[in-house]
C-alpha cells in the first residue's frame, strides 16, 4: 500500500512515542548480542540476593570474559547450509541484461556475492542477536547494496511474513553540510536536525522534523516493486507476537552458562596460586615481645615472630617443655586450594554444552580426540532436520533479494514477474572428513553394493574439499573417471581380466600429465581420456584370456552376485568358486579376499 506525502506525515506523527513491541524487540536484542557476541555482556551479571556482597558482584563483572566462544562453536554448524551440495540457480531473463545482473548477484558488496553475504552477516549474527532488525537495499548512483538495519534505529514497521510494508525509521541528525553532501539538496540551518525517513512499496522520504512539524525535504523513486525490506526471522511467538531467535530455546541455557562461569573465575582467582606457609619462630631481638626498652623492635617491626625469611636463615624449633619432640612434620610448605570445586564447575559447565547441543541440535556434539579430529554428532538426523529449516529461509530471502536485483536492473520489467529460480543444496556433510573416510573404509571391507560406496566416497570428497570448490569438482570428475575406483588392480585383473586392470594402472599415468586447464571439463577430459587408452591398449597384447571371457556375461554375473552376498560365508564361497566355476585356490583366495583400506591401495583419492 503506498501513500501520498500527506498520509506519511500523519503515520509519522501518529507514531511519536516508541511502540511496546519495539522496546521489547530491542531489550531481546540487547540480551542476544550480549551472550552470542558478548557486547556489554557484564550487564546479565546480578547479585545473587543474600549469598553475595556488593564487592564480590563489582569482582565477578570486573573479571569475568563473554561466552561468545560458546556461542561461535554452537552456530559454527551452521555454514554447512551454505556448503551443502545439490544447490541449483536460473535467471530467465533476455542475455542482454542477463552479465549485468549476474554480476551483481555475484559481488553485491565487498567482494562477496549476496549468498556469500548472506552467510556471513545474516546466518552468523543477524539471524541470532536481532530476530525483528531489517535486511534492505540500498542503491547509490545506480549501484545498489545490502544492509543492515537494527531494530533499535527503527520507529515501526508492518510486515507480512518476513516482507514489509513499509519502515519508518528513527530520527537522526544531520547538519546543512550533511544534507548537502548526502542528498545534494542546499538548506541553511545552524546547528543540526531531526531527519526522519520513511520507506515504502512506492516511495522512500526524508522529512525535517522540528516537534510535531514535518518539512517535506527529498524522496526517491522505489526501483524495487515493493519496499526492499526482510524482516530477519521468519519464527514468531504466537502469544506476544514478537520475532524470535532460532535458539531462543536454549538463552537461559546460555546465561546459566555465563553467570557459572563468571563464578569459576572468581573461584580461580581467589584459590588458584597455593599459599605458603611456615610455622611462626620468636624474634630473636626481642625473644617475642616485640619491643626492646619499650621501643618497637627493629627487626619485627612489634610483630615478636620473624618475617620473612632470608635465604641463609633458618628455622629452629625448640624441644617441648617436657624435652620431647614437638609433634610437626614439616616447618613450611604449600597449601594447594581444594580442586573438587573447580573440578566439579568444569564437569558442569561440559554438562551444560551437551545440554545447549541437544536442545538446539538435537544431538550431543563429542569434540575431537586430538588435534587433527574436528569432532561429530552422536545422531546426525536431527541436526540435518534442523539444518533443513535454516536452509528454508536462508533459501527465500536470497530468492527474494535476487529478484529484487532484477527489478533494479531492468526498470521496464514487470515487478510481479518472478524470474529467479534457485535452490539450497540439502546434501549436508555434518561429519568430518576422517569419519567419513573410515566409514568408506568399513563399508568397502564389507562389501556393500557400489551404490553405497559412490555415495560414501562422494561425501568424503565434499567434505574434504567443501572450501575449496574449483579441487573438489576436479576430484569428483577424476572419480567418475577412474575405472573401478573402488577395486585394487589384482581385484580387477582377476574379475575383468588383464585389459581392464591395464586401464586402471594407466588411468595415475594418463592423469598426471593432462593440462590443468581442463581439469574441471568433463567432456574434454572423457575424450582425452578415451583417446589415451585407445593409444594405449592398441599396443598391448593379452597373454591370458580373462575369466571374463570365459565365463561369459551370464556366468560373470553370478560370480559377482556371489561374491557380493553378504549372507553367504567366506569358506561356503570359496567352495561354491571351486566347484562350480572350476578355479584355482590361488585365484579364490585372490577375488574373495579382504578389500584393502584406501589409504593403503593405488587408486587412493586425495
Amino acid at each position: 500500500m503506498s501513500r501520498n506525502i500527506d498520509e506519511i506525515k500523519a503515520l509519522i506523527l501518529s507514531n511519536a512515542t516508541i511502540h511496546e513491541w519495539v522496546n521489547k524487540s530491542r531489550e531481546y536484542s540487547k540480551e542476544l548480542k550480549a551472550l552470542i557476541k558478548g557486547q556489554d555482556f557484564a550487564d546479565l551479571l546480578v547479585k545473587i540476593d543474600h549469598l553475595e556482597s556488593e564487592d564480590r558482584i563489582k569482582a565477578r563483572k570486573k573479571f569475568a570474559h563473554s561466552i561468545k566462544d560458546v556461542s561461535e562453536r554452537l552456530l559454527r554448524h551452521v555454514d554447512n547450509v551454505y556448503s551443502a551440495s545439490g544447490d541449483s540457480f536460473n535467471l530467465n531473463i533476455d542475455e542482454t541484461n542477463k552479465p549485468d545482473v549476474l554480476k551483481s548477484i555475484t559481488n553485491i558488496r565487498g567482494n562477496q556475492s549476496l549468498k556469500s553475504w548472506l552467510k556471513t552477516y545474516w546466518a552468523k549474527t543477524i539471524l541470532h542477536t536481532d530476530p525483528a532488525g531489517l535486511l534492505m537495499f540500498e542503491w547509490k548512483d545506480e549501484k545498489l547494496y545490502p544492509v543492515y538495519k537494527s531494530i533499535s534505529c527503527i520507529r515501526n514497521y508492518e510486515a507480512h511474513g518476513q516482507n514489509v510494508e513499509w519502515v519508518l525509521f528513527e530520527p537522526f541528525k544531520a547538519t546543512a553540510k550533511i544534507i548537502k553532501d548526502k542528498y545534494d539538496i542546499d538548506i541553511q540551518f545552524e546547528g543540526t536536525k531531526d531527519i526522519v525517513r520513511y520507506y515504502d512499496e512506492a516511495i522512500d522520504v526524508f522529512f525535517i522534523q522540528e516537534s510535531k512539524e514535518l518539512t517535506y525535504l527529498v524522496e526517491f523513486a522505489n526501483l524495487f516493486g515493493q519496499c526492499p525490506a526482510i524482516v530477519a526471522s521468519n519464527i514468531v511467538d504466537p502469544d506476544s507476537g514478537l520475532r524470535l531467535t532460532p535458539v531462543d530455546g536454549i538463552v537461559e541455557l546460555l546465561k546459566e552458562y555465563l553467570r557459572d562461569q563468571s563464578i569459576k573465575l572468581i573461584y580461580k582467582i581467589q584459590h588458584g596460586i597455593p599459599q605458603f606457609w611456615r610455622v611462626a619462630s620468636k624474634c630473636p631481638t626481642c625473644n617475642g615481645t616485640g619491643k626492646i626498652d619499650n621501643k618497637v623492635c627493629p627487626d619485627c617491626k612489634g610483630r615478636g615472630t620473624m618475617g620473612r625469611k632470608d635465604i641463609t636463615d633458618e628455622i629452629r624449633i625448640p624441644l617441648n617443655d617436657d624435652g620431647t619432640m614437638p609433634n610437626i612434620s614439616k616447618a613450611m610448605g604449600w597449601e594447594a586450594p581444594p580442586l573438587e570445586v573447580w573440578k566439579q564447575y568444569n564437569d558442569e559447565e561440559d554438562r551444560l554444552v551437551d545440554k545447549l547441543n541437544k536442545t538446539h541440535w538435537g544431538s550431543i556434539f563429542i569434540e575431537g580426540g586430538n588435534d587433527t579430529a574436528t569432532g561429530r554428532f552422536i545422531d546426525t538426523q536431527p541436526v540435518i532436520n534442523r539444518l533443513n529449516d535454516y536452509s528454508d529461509v536462508a533459501e527465500w530471502i536470497d530468492w527474494q533479494m535476487c529478484e529484487w536485483i532484477v527489478n533494479f536492473k531492468m526498470p521496464q520489467k514487470n515487478k510481479e514477474e518472478h524470474v529467479v529460480s534457485l535452490g539450497y543444496g540439502r546434501r549436508f556433510i555434518i561429519e568430518s572428513p576422517d569419519v567419513l573416510l573410515k566409514l568408506y573404509n568399513e563399508s568397502k571391507s564389507a562389501g556393500d553394493p557400489i551404490s553405497i560406496l559412490d555415495k560414501q566416497l562422494t561425501d568424503y570428497l565434499t567434505a574434504k574439499y567443501k572450501t575449496d570448490i574449483e579441487t573438489l569438482s576436479e576430484m569428483l570428475i577424476k572419480k567418475e573417471l577412474e575405472p573401478y575406483p573402488h577395486y585394487t588392480l589384482d581385484e580387477v585383473a582377476k574379475v575383468m581380466g588383464n585389459k581392464e586392470a591395464q586401464k586402471k594402472m594407466l588411468f595415475l599415468e594418463w592423469y598426471q600429465q593432462i593440462n590443468p586447464l581442463i581439469k574441471n571439463d568433463k567432456v574434454k577430459l572423457t575424450k582425452e581420456w578415451d583417446a589415451f587408452i585407445l593409444a594405449k591398449i592398441g599396443e598391448a597384447k593379452e597373454t591370458t584370456t580373462a575369466l571374463s571371457v570365459q565365463l561369459g556375461v551370464g556366468g560373470t554375473q553370478s560370480l559377482q552376485l556371489i561374491i557380493s552376498d553378504r549372507l553367504i560365508s567366506t569358506e561356503s564361497k570359496k567352495g561354491i568358486l571351486k566347484v562350480l566355476f572350476g578355479l584355482t585356490d590361488e585365484d579364490i583366495n585372490l577375488i574373495i579376499s579382504e578389500p584393502t583400506a584406501i589409504e593403503g591401495n593405488q587408486n587412493q583419492i586425495t
